[in-house]
């Protein structure tokens, strides 16, 4: 019986926390962003030298945008409890990539996948390849070739 009462104190105990959770922030394009902040609490962005720079509010689904952030390295989000945020870069506008191997992504040639973007983002895409004939309906015979016939002649007399 000292057994069993044994157990359940122990299931019966939570776990004490022991640090506050970390915010995870993302640098982007004069943006610093971080989802699964306390909702409707204010953060502040700190600089490389730990000054504030700006201040917003979360939003009330936990998300929190800083946008006309100046271009550089070591910025860090804090939360109103002071935990605070890895250091994240903040990238200029240039159409080079920043990190070239964004291009070594292996693509599939056909169905659902996901493809990073430079600036972390992922984003589903969907490849279906056109079936016999590709010829949006032509010599179908189901009178879908009249109807592209009448859509074609209507945009040529708007261009016209």
């Amino acid at each position: 019986m000292a057994t069993a009462l044994l157990g359940l104190v122990v299931l019966g105990t939570a776990p004490a926390a022991t640090a506050a959770t970390l915010p995870v922030a993302h640098g982007s394009v004069n943006q610093v962003w971080a989802t699964g902040i306390p909702a409707n609490s204010t953060t502040s962005l700190l600089n490389r030298a730990g000054k504030v720079v700006q201040t917003e509010k979360a939003d009330a689904q936990g998300g929190v945008l800083y946008r006309n952030v100046p271009a550089g390295s070591g910025y860090r989000l804090r939360l109103a409890s002071h935990a605070t945020s890895a250091p994240v870069t903040v990238h200029k506008l240039t159409a080079a990539p920043w990190d070239p191997s964004i291009y070594e992504q292996t693509l599939k040639s056909s169905g659902y996948g996901y493809v990073t973007t430079r600036d972390g983002t992922k984003l589903a895409y969907a490849v279906h390849l056109p079936t016999n004939p590709a010829t949006l309906g032509v010599g179908l015979g189901d009178g879908t070739e009249s109807l592209l016939t009448q859509l074609t002649s209507i945009d040529r007399k708007s261009v016209v």
